[in-house]
């Protein structure tokens, strides 16, 4: 049986490990750039790269809603935007097979990130400074967002042909928190965390850091955790706010409510149903179960059942 039930958006930007899509439905934001970046990864030449997006195009991409978009977004500031400019670090370039989408490459680890400049702007997140591409739509929502460090902007001023951006604050509602094992930052937006996680992978450090969490959960939970791949996926996870390790077990928020899963007795897992989502509740849970972990009593049905049943009314 699988441990997973995998409700995490993880964005792919650069540099990145892979994108993995939570389960959604063709209406969500899943069909736009983000998807885009599930595949998009490690396409080192035009001919593999347009291979890729011809699958999107298949996946019924609604980029036509992009050419109505005239003058909006990244294109309010735009010069002379230029064909290709890079840097030591990073490649831009315009993707005109795809209505005019960008790409941002890391040389590095050749990994990219795709967005419409159309519908992105550079948000700033008040608390912690940092900048954002953030790719949004009025009708989907947010599609995608990646850190904009100095190098980055400085490539982006001049592959716009421009001295100056514009930027406004982050949108409220859209809370940046950052995980303490692993240092990576995640998006979610507060009373919408059904919508998913955005992981925000921004180095290589980062992208070790995720490896060794998955490690640990590969040696510590090996029964429940028998393959690379649901490692890394377990880690990505916890960082999320998905999950959480105990002494003897995983304890996982899930879309229907809370599940337990005892390492060395399968017998003694158990699960707790509650919308989570629909309610708006996730902050609750998230909030209890770090409470209960400090306490050691995360695993105890009881005491979650006892909390559920006061929370519910």
């Amino acid at each position: 049986m699988s441990v997973i039930t995998f409700r995490c958006h993880t964005t792919v930007y650069v540099p990145v490990l892979e994108k993995t899509v939570n389960t959604m439905t063709p209406e969500s934001n899943g069909l736009l750039m983000s998807g885009i970046n599930v595949s998009i990864r490690k396409a080192q030449d035009r001919a593999e790269r347009k291979s890729l997006l011809e699958l999107y195009r298949i996946g019924k991409l609604p980029s036509s809603n992009w050419k109505e978009k005239k003058k909006s977004g990244l294109l309010l500031d735009a010069g002379d935007v230029m064909e290709m400019a890079e840097n030591k670090a990073y490649r831009m370039e315009q993707l005109r097979e795809l209505e005019g989408a960008w790409s941002i490459g890391h040389k590095m680890t050749h990994t990219f990130f795709v967005f419409h400049p159309a519908l992105t702007t550079i948000q700033i997140a008040k608390d912690s400074g940092k900048y954002y591409l953030v790719c949004e739509d009025e009708e989907y929502g947010l599609i995608d967002l990646a850190e904009l460090n100095d190098s980055l902007m400085e490539l982006l001023k001049k592959f716009m042909g421009v001295k100056i951006l514009t930027e406004q604050e982050m949108k409220p509602g859209y809370r940046v928190t950052t995980n303490k094992d692993t240092g990576i930052s995640c998006l979610k937006i507060e009373g919408e965390e059904k919508k998913g996680t955005w992981l925000l992978v921004s180095d290589e450090k980062k992208e070790d850091r995720l490896k060794k969490l998955s490690g640990i959960y590969r040696a510590t939970y090996p029964a429940l955790v028998s393959s690379d791949e649901t490692a890394l996926w377990m880690a990505k996870e916890e960082t999320a706010g998905q999950c959480f390790r105990t002494e003897h077990g995983i304890l996982e928020i899930e879309r229907d409510g809370l599940e337990y899963l005892d390492e060395k007795n399968p017998d003694i897992s158990w699960r707790l149903e509650y919308p989570v989502y629909e309610n708006a509740s996730y902050p609750a849970f998230y909030g209890e179960a770090c409470r209960k972990l400090a306490k050691g009593d995360a695993e105890s049905r009881k005491n979650w059942k006892k909390w559920l049943d006061i929370h519910q009314k």
